[in-house]
């Protein structure tokens, strides 16, 4: 809206860009100007639908997320301190997709085979991209809880991880942190990987944690991307694919213990997220009546 662009365009020099972004005026964001960067935004994919339904998910993300951020006790908390906000005009901007079937996710993975290719091409040669493949799928960690995640989070004889704020790592809300059930198959590997272990992290890296104030720092990006390709080339082909594991965390546990269970171990703030984007509903939802139909060599069957 501003012509500002991205700050992830090449080229860019991020602490110019904010730099850029902070002197823009509040009272410049119109309701017009919102809907025609709206409308030029998805018109760029209007003869792709895939790509289309990929960008109207986005645009009503960044809609959702300025409606938080400019919410009505937002407002008033920075009122306290002496700054008048003027009505902004995102709540009078419509959603591009309507009802929650336009977010739910849809598993396309194989994951007893995506997790024997895994052990076959990972385990042994790649251990480290080995650790965050399992933990994102059989876990459903958040990259930023991987690449953080301390051996002592470890509860050996309860089976279970505890996930906790610390130093280096801010959790995503309060409902962030807790305990995550541990298979007794999976404890036996981490065993393994705790021994030959050279500090406190469970994903080793070359680089040390530190807290940089204009980007999220991973410790782990480098793995974090191989991984992602070694994903993709093995049929995972969401834009985000480590985050898809999470996903499809959610809906194996969903479909063997439902929807609370799945909800408590990715550790949502509400029922309602989980339901929205994180879990594809597997279990057969069918009447049960076809059992009564006749057999195909029955008299009478077509």
């Amino acid at each position: 809206m501003s012509g500002i662009g991205s700050g992830k365009a090449k080229g860019v020099r991020i602490r110019e860009w904010r730099a850029k972004v902070d002197e823009q005026l509040l009272n410049t964001i119109t309701l017009t100007k919102v809907k025609d960067f709206k409308r030029a935004y998805l018109a760029r994919f209007v003869d792709q639908p895939v790509q289309l339904r990929h960008a109207q998910v986005t645009m009503d993300g960044y809609i959702r997320n300025l409606r938080a951020l400019f919410r009505e006790e937002v407002i008033k908390e920075i009122a306290q301190l002496g700054v008048i906000v003027p009505p902004m005009p995102f709540h009078e901007v419509s959603m591009s997709v309507k009802g929650l079937s336009g977010f739910a996710y849809s598993s396309k993975i194989e994951a007893q085979a995506l997790t024997r290719l895994a052990i076959a091409e990972l385990s042994t040669d790649r251990p480290e991209e080995f650790k965050i493949f399992i933990f994102g799928l059989l876990l459903g960690l958040r990259r930023g809880e991987i690449d953080q995640a301390l051996w002592t989070w470890i509860n050996w004889e309860r089976s279970h991880m505890s996930i906790e704020a610390h130093e280096f790592l801010e959790l995503k809300t309060v409902a962030s942190g807790g305990d995550v059930a541990i298979e007794q198959e999976l404890l036996d590997v981490l065993r393994i990987f705790k021994e030959r272990a050279t500090g406190p992290y469970i994903v080793e890296s070359k680089n040390n944690s530190r807290r940089p104030k204009n980007y999220r720092h991973y410790r782990c990006e480098s793995s974090f991307k191989n991984l992602n390709q070694w994903l993709r080339d093995h049929g995972v082909k969401a834009r985000c694919p480590l985050h898809t594991l999470r996903k499809e965390c959610g809906s194996l546990i969903n479909e063997k213990w439902g929807l609370v269970a799945a909800s408590k171990s990715l550790r949502h703030a509400s029922i309602k997220i989980t339901a929205t984007y994180y879990v594809a509903e597997r279990r057969k939802t069918t009447t049960g009546l076809g059992a009564l139909l006749p057999k195909g060599k029955e008299k009478g069957a077509a």
